[in-house]
């Protein structure tokens, strides 16, 4: 345990370097593992992994696995020992992926590790883990701090949702381990993000004789899509893709029926209200109906509560070489839940990488040791 503070960062350095190999094998055994959201089988055996080895490391934790039929298990790792006084601490990741069949071979350079999940977010997640396992081993302690790993982050996380609320009012600060910016940026806002299903019906008949006469479906369609398109930004930075399209049945045939998938994002809540009013207002007069799919609230950060950790944050950022630096971001994760409930909730503690849901993806394995020395350093001021 270490007591005098001004060796901390140097024993911290050594542990990191001396656990180098056991890290990035871990990790790479863990992306060979296929975690698509819907491979069940693939998810739970990722937990065994885990468990076999590094949770065994941490034997002050209860592991707590929630089922569902359909999906890899809801994992928790609770102190059992928890210490009620001081903040509770919520390290959330996942570890589900995005293809069914991999389509990326793992691969080692000098300073990159390529792989399905390196940098989304396997790679976060080894950083988690490997913060306990540094708060076990150099001040063993982490009465105060719990583990979250979700299986179906990739879809909403729209399973657990029940128990993930309980999990989420009963902690004070979560720290999300999607990967960090281009300069080490944390998140501290992402955009809300609703998915509609848009559909009208047309009067349908023979194209050679009604097209003139009878309304089509797709051509209602087409005009209402159009006019959504033009609100692009129009409303704190908003974003309206228009994923997915179907209709009719042959050439020869005035569609009866068309349906579009749009995706539409903004910052702020009340924002996205005024969003949806719009587009039910445009949808509606040209009798298009709308029905939402998913609908997750936006992300943001309470400026008063970080002000209690600025400093702190600032001082650990500084003693590995880095400005403290936000951004917002299109993109969702579990932050915009966890940030619902009360919790000061801080993204970005993932490692650095690139080209994440693609066949290209990559994680700066320098980044991954910088993060865990980072993460041991922050930590090890709530406990």
């Amino acid at each position: 345990m270490i007591k005098n503070k001004n060796s901390e960062q140097i024993k911290i350095r050594n542990w990191v370097e001396k656990n180098k190999n056991s890290v990035i094998k871990n990790l790479i055994n863990l992306v060979d593992i296929n975690t698509w959201t819907k491979n069940k089988h693939g998810i739970n055996k990722a937990y065994g992994y885990l468990e076999k080895d590094l949770f065994k490391k941490i034997p002050d934790y209860s592991i707590k696995k929630y089922k569902q039929n359909n999906l890899g298990d809801l994992l928790y790792l609770i102190p059992k020992n928890a210490l009620k006084k001081k903040p509770i601490i919520l390290l959330s990741c996942h570890i589900d992926t995005v293809y069914e069949i991999n389509r990326q071979k793992i691969k080692q350079t000098k300073d990159k590790l390529f792989g399905p999940g390196t940098c989304d977010m396997k790679g976060g997640l080894i950083v988690a883990i490997y913060s306990l396992l540094g708060l076990k081993e150099l001040f063993n302690n982490q009465e105060n701090i719990q583990l979250l790993i979700s299986p179906d982050e990739e879809i909403g996380s729209t399973a657990y949702r029940e128990i993930r609320k309980k999990i989420y009012q009963s902690v004070d600060y979560a720290f999300i381990f999607e990967s960090c910016g281009d300069k080490d940026e944390l998140v501290q806002e992402r955009k809300s993000i609703y998915q509609l299903r848009l559909n009208t019906k047309g009067d349908g008949g023979h194209a050679g004789y009604y097209v003139n006469k009878n309304k089509s479906a797709i051509t209602t369609m087409m005009s209402v899509l159009l006019k959504l398109d033009k609100l692009n930004n129009a409303i704190s930075n908003s974003s309206i893709n228009i994923g997915v399209i179907k209709g009719g049945t042959q050439a020869n045939v005035i569609p009866e029926y068309a349906e579009a998938i749009v995706d539409v994002r903004c910052f702020g809540d009340n924002n996205m209200r005024n969003l949806l009013n719009e587009i039910k207002l445009i949808s509606g007069s040209e009798k298009v109906n709308v029905e939402t799919i998913i609908g997750i609230p936006a992300m943001s950060v309470d400026d008063k509560k970080l002000k209690k950790i600025l400093s702190l944050l600032k001082n650990s950022f500084r003693k590995e070489n880095l400005n403290l630096r936000f951004e917002k971001r299109g993109g969702g994760s579990d932050a915009n839940q966890i940030s619902q409930y009360g919790a000061l909730c801080l993204d970005g503690f993932g490692p650095k990488g690139n080209f994440s849901h693609s066949s290209k993806e990559y994680v700066y394995v320098d980044s991954i040791f910088q993060k865990i020395r980072l993460m041991v350093n922050i930590l090890s001021k709530f406990i």
